[in-house]
């Protein structure tokens, strides 16, 4: 009409909203200030029942069981490792990492539980109510009690094997200070078949930074020893590191081996132990390691078992490996599934089977096929940024699953 024509004609003002550089339609995974106009991205969970493990997310969980009964509640929050009580929901600090934020995997082998995350040195923890933890591929050390003869303060341990053939660089937990006392070693790590001797190195504050020999232990059996060799009397300084302790986010154990996956530095690549010997990789002068395609300008996110086959999952494809015995002839057979995952904290194993998330669908693969599941649930309302860190979880009956919804 002439009256609306006119109308508009008078509307010459433009307001700052109508340039679209001021405002949003819409707020994903936000919550607004008090503050007109500003918004933080959504705090992200670190409670457990009512208390605070820390300022920082959770990033691992992990239920710890050993024959004798010790049960313990793992979890990982900023830069710490805490065991946790179910009954008051209190945590305590037992291992402190270099690294901050990173989602962590647990093992439990010889009722020793392993921890890894891609970033810093896999490491060990008995369960024992000190709380010690050690890298994995050396020993635990604790003070003895009564009257001994070492007086020194930062001391650590490393353990090599036949005469420093096998040197990886692992290191003990560190002992503030000893006064006229000994210290007791335990969980000394064993060496293959064959292996002659194992050889203890310390270091203190009175060795310049430099491990030193302290004890030969003469045999592939013994896993325990008390340390009182005063610094006087000790040995010839420790050779070079020849097999480095591999790094992985993902943990696996299979036919008596430790698997380790998920390295960043080489993602496309599987390092395993030798046969009960979880703390013996030789990475570097025995190569003790699969490469799976690593030209295929994709990289590994999970090594799940399935029906007692080790599955190499990628994110574009899955196969099988055939571990065939001690003799490693182990090979890798073609993908027989291009529906792999790109959130490798999801892929879960289950009594039926793996489930996991892939790029547009939960899948579930039960030992033959890979296939679609959950069918009313439409992956696309998953937050895109958030993708990678949706975790799967089997409990009892039910598969579970956090993830970061769009809206």
């Amino acid at each position: 009409s002439f009256y609306n024509r006119a109308r508009l004609l008078q509307i010459n003002k433009v307001e700052p909203e109508e340039l679209q550089d001021k405002f949003a339609l819409k707020a994903q995974n936000c919550r607004f200030e008090n503050e007109p106009g500003t918004v933080i991205k959504r705090e992200p969970t670190y409670y457990f029942n009512t208390s605070s493990i820390g300022s920082t997310p959770i990033v691992g969980l992990y239920r710890y069981y050993t024959s004798g009964g010790t049960t313990k509640f793992v979890c990982v929050s900023g830069t710490g490792v805490y065991v946790g009580d179910d009954a008051t929901g209190t945590f305590t600090l037992i291992r402190t990492l270099t690294s901050t934020g990173k989602r962590m995997k647990f093992v439990t082998y010889q009722d020793i539980l392993i921890g890894g995350n891609g970033f810093d040195n896999l490491f060990c923890y008995d369960g024992s109510d000190d709380n010690l933890t050690w890298e994995l591929g050396s020993c635990k050390a604790k003070v003895a009690a009564g009257v001994g003869l070492i007086t020194r303060t930062n001391i650590s341990y490393q353990v090599t094997m036949d005469d420093d053939w096998y040197v990886c660089g692992a290191i003990s937990n560190e002992i503030a200070s000893v006064t006229a006392q000994n210290i007791d070693l335990t969980h000394i790590p064993l060496g293959p078949v064959g292996t002659v001797n194992r050889k203890i190195y310390r270091k203190s504050s009175e060795t310049g930074g430099i491990y030193k020999l302290v004890h030969t232990i003469a045999d592939n059996v013994t896993t325990t020893w008390t340390d009182n060799v005063a610094d006087a009397s000790t040995g010839a300084n420790i050779a070079d590191i020849t097999d480095d302790m591999p790094k992985g986010a993902e943990l696996q154990i299979n036919r008596e081996r430790l698997f380790v996956s998920r390295d960043p530095v080489y993602p496309n690549r599987i390092y395993y132990s030798d046969v009960y010997c979880p703390g013996y990789i030789q990475k570097d002068t025995q190569l003790t390691y699969l490469d799976i395609s690593p030209e295929d300008n994709d990289e590994i996110m999970g090594i799940p078992m399935s029906l007692g086959v080790m599955l190499c999952v990628k994110k574009n494809t899955i196969r099988k490996l055939f571990i065939q015995g001690v003799t490693g002839n182990w090979y890798a057979e073609d993908p027989f599934s291009f529906s792999g995952s790109p959130a490798a904290w999801s892929i879960t194993q289950t009594p039926y089977g793996i489930i996991y998330l892939g790029w547009d669908h939960w899948y579930l693969y039960d030992g033959s096929n890979a296939k679609e599941i959950i069918d009313q649930f439409d992956t696309f309302d998953m937050l895109a940024a958030n993708y990678y860190d949706v975790v799967g979880h089997w409990d009892n009956t039910e598969f579970l699953a956090a993830y970061t919804d769009g809206e």
